[in-house]
């Protein structure tokens, strides 16, 4: 009996991590992403302030 419960817990400890991991790995994939976009705008920002100085 005890040991059926401490499975069940196991399952859903590793199944919570598992999803807990994939959420981390898509968020920061989106917050990179983000990053780079902004990068690129600031780049952009650069090159016209240049152009315009």
């Amino acid at each position: 009996m005890v040991l059926v419960l401490l499975e069940e817990c196991m399952v859903t400890m590793l199944l919570t991590i598992t999803l807990l991991v994939n959420f981390t790995i898509v968020y920061l994939d989106y917050v990179l992403e983000n990053l780079r976009i902004t990068h690129n705008i600031l780049l952009v920002d650069n090159k016209l302030i240049k152009k315009i100085i």
